[in-house]
């Protein structure tokens, strides 16, 4: 059973009043901008939110659309599993270790936009390589993460369009090996 619902549309999320509720903390005025030629690995189109005239946005909405989203065709994503796993309540069980950075969703025409905080500050720089710290960090985020969801049934309601193994496989494997369908 879903524990959040999509809001019907980009203007719904970003009304002031909902993004009150939403931040907890009031917010007066609103303004988007698309990002233009932003670098990102899924072709994703990304459109910036500023809160009360912030020079810099803290928020972003990514916009899903299988249509563009090469990782989501590849996988068979027809169900956009970002908007899902938040969907059903998910990420709500991450543990704190791992931040899903997802705030809300909402439909966008035959996808969803997906609000996330600003989180560019945060992020690895291409070619930065990672520090014995953030290795660590990592791995503890990973073993809280499998250690919340331990026990819990292998294979997810299909109703969630997980990535199944025929679709993970072939675009993980070594090159030169044989393609083969396990799932």
């Amino acid at each position: 059973m879903p524990q959040h619902v999509p809001f019907p549309s980009f203007d719904a999320l970003i009304d002031p009043s909902v993004l009150s509720s939403l931040l907890r903390r009031t917010v007066r005025s609103v303004a988007t901008v698309a990002v233009e030629g932003a670098d990102t690995s899924t072709d994703a189109r990304f459109v910036s939110v500023a809160i009360d005239d912030e020079p810099t946005p803290s928020l972003f909405l990514k916009i899903v659309d299988s249509d563009r989203d090469w990782l989501a065709m590849i996988t068979a994503d027809d169900r956009h599993r970002a908007v899902t796993v938040w969907s059903e309540g998910v990420i709500d069980r991450m543990p704190p270790e791992v931040d899903a950075a997802v705030i809300a969703c909402a439909d966008w025409g035959d996808g969803y936009a997906v609000l996330m905080p600003n989180l560019h500050s945060e992020l690895l720089a291409p070619g930065k390589p990672l520090t014995v710290r953030d290795f660590d960090a990592l791995l503890d985020a990973m073993a809280a993460m499998h250690a919340t969801f331990w026990g819990i049934p292998r294979s997810p309601p299909k109703r969630w369009g997980c990535v199944r193994r025929r679709h993970s496989c072939p675009t993980h494997r070594p090159r030169g090996l044989p393609s083969t369908d396990i799932g």
